[in-house]
């Protein structure tokens, strides 16, 4: 298993034509599928309330004091990670609960733990060709800071400032650059 991976994560934001979301149901051919909102489906996807998705770069490699998420997006912090098998979490909703990062763990099938995960960062989305559940080695993925400066559209160009030394008033996050096998490149 590597130590990094993408995965669909809610985030904040109306649906817009373009954006990701998740058909919801059991009815049509996409069904439970991820898929880009057109403009056909639009107003049923808003009326319907189905939410936004981004693509994000998550690692399982915890530690005490974790901000993690786990399979339902509920965040918690992590208050024990002394023992793989018994992992504490305490969650922002008040909830307290315990999980199993031991992979393949027979306990954690039959109880129904849930996976913990933490969120790095999101993916660029120069990075076309991830897809949910690809994963990366260290060496195929890159950390940068999202700083534009005004006069540059997003994405295209990074604020000068920042690419030396790493902090201006513009600072929107972090970004996942992933190595492409094909030309070799991280985008």
């Amino acid at each position: 298993m590597k130590p990094y991976f993408a995965n669909w994560i809610v985030v904040e934001g109306e649906l817009e034509v373009g954006d990701m979301t998740f058909w919801e149901g059991d009815e049509g051919y996409y069904a439970n599928e991820f898929l880009a909102v057109t403009d056909s489906f639009i107003t049923h996807a808003i009326a319907s309330g189905w939410k936004k998705y981004k693509l994000f770069l998550c690692t399982r490699n915890i530690k005490e004091g974790d901000k993690v998420m786990d399979e339902d997006g509920d965040v918690g912090i992590v208050t024990d990670a002394k023992d793989l098998h018994n992992i504490e979490v305490d969650y922002e909703n008040g909830a307290r609960g315990i999980s199993c990062m031991v992979e393949n763990c027979e306990d954690k099938k039959q109880e129904g733990f849930q996976d913990l995960f933490k969120v790095i960062a999101l993916i660029s989305p120069k990075a076309r060709w991830v897809k949910v559940g690809h994963e990366f080695e260290e060496n195929e993925v890159r950390i940068q800071k999202i700083c534009h400066d005004d006069s540059t559209p997003p994405y295209d160009s990074y604020c000068s400032y920042c690419q030396r030394s790493m902090e201006c008033g513009n600072n929107e996050g972090d970004e996942a650059l992933i190595l492409c096998s094909n030309c070799k490149t991280f985008h």
